[in-house]
């Protein structure tokens, strides 16, 4: 559906529009090129061609402080065409708030406090997640999950895998 806001937007990703697209945080993702780059949230500011969008990235690892001493971020603008577009996966609270409205509250106190510790460990490079009797895990770069029956079998998992093949890292958590 167009936005009657959005001149010259074909609708397909209407201005405001919550996006992904790779952009590189770190020094190592600059010199891997684009395949290597990570996939961080953005907003679409305007079409600006036939196949061609405005972004306005919003991940923590690509914003930068001004430098000028008025304590203003910087926000990078990259135009992508739709092979580098992908609209977002549903939050993690609507698809918590589907299961528990399905389900009832399955999650007690101790998978609480799991939960928490495994996102503060692991949050920048995995998506984690409880949901019914399984412990799930997506790696952030290809979306590749991987599950377990425990918290403990999760946490096994996240390591074998993160040391068969790091995944590229995001500011914020605590490891």
């Amino acid at each position: 559906m167009e936005n009657p806001t959005d001149d010259g937007n074909d609708g397909r990703y209407p201005d405001g529009c919550p996006v992904l697209t790779p952009f590189p945080v770190t020094d190592e993702e600059i010199a891997g090129g684009r395949a290597s780059w990570p996939w961080l949230p953005a907003t679409i500011l305007s079409q600006c061609g036939p196949d061609e969008w405005e972004l306005v990235l919003e991940a923590p690892g690509a914003i930068k402080a001004a430098g000028d001493g008025t304590g203003d971020d910087l926000y990078p603008v990259v135009f992508r065409d739709r092979s580098e577009i992908r609209l977002p996966d549903p939050a993690v609270g609507e698809l918590r708030e589907i299961f528990f409205r399905e389900h009832g509250d399955a999650v007690n106190g101790r998978d609480e406090h799991d939960l928490d510790q495994l996102r503060w460990h692991w949050d920048t490079a995995y998506l984690i997640h409880r949901l019914g009797g399984r412990w799930v895990a997506q790696r952030r770069d290809s979306r590749e999950t991987i599950s377990s029956d425990t918290a403990a079998g999760l946490l096994e998992a996240i390591t074998r895998d993160y040391q068969a093949r790091p995944v590229a890292r995001r500011n914020g958590g605590g490891q």
